[in-house]
């Protein structure tokens, strides 16, 4: 019986470890937050998927006054871990965005910039998948 019950302890320890600090394969899905437009804070949303081999890739939407502009984003280079480097589209032009990644995938802290200079405006996001915003 003790043989048993010691087997069973070891079996839910080594469970409760094994899956505990499992993290999400990473960044993709679906993320509702904010972006610095034209002197304000706006609601943004990113979805991020990937390509073939392996680079992050997605749509971005951003409110811009009373319209809702519509963008991209790609990874410039393909990377594992974290902190994640895109080039972002619009309409507007392009540039370039650096997206840290909380350990579980779940929210980002960004920054954005214009063509090739330093990202330095906000953008955030945390996992909205049954969410509209």
């Amino acid at each position: 019986m003790k043989i048993l019950a010691f087997s069973a302890f070891w079996l839910v320890f080594w469970l409760s470890f094994s899956f505990a600090g499992e993290l999400p394969d990473g960044p993709e899905g679906r993320y509702c937050g904010f972006v610095y437009n034209a002197g304000y804070l706006v609601r943004s949303e990113v979805v991020i998927g990937k390509t073939k081999d392996g680079r992050l890739i997605g749509k971005m939407t951003y409110r811009d006054g009373d319209e809702v502009t519509e963008g991209t984003i790609e990874e410039v280079i393909k990377k594992q871990g974290r902190e994640r480097t895109v080039k972002w589209n619009d309409k507007y032009g392009t540039g370039l965005a650096i997206l840290k990644f909380d350990e579980k995938f779940d929210e980002f802290e960004g920054l954005w910039g214009t063509d090739l200079n330093i990202p330095q405006y906000e953008w955030t996001g945390k996992r909205c998948n049954d969410v509209t915003s």
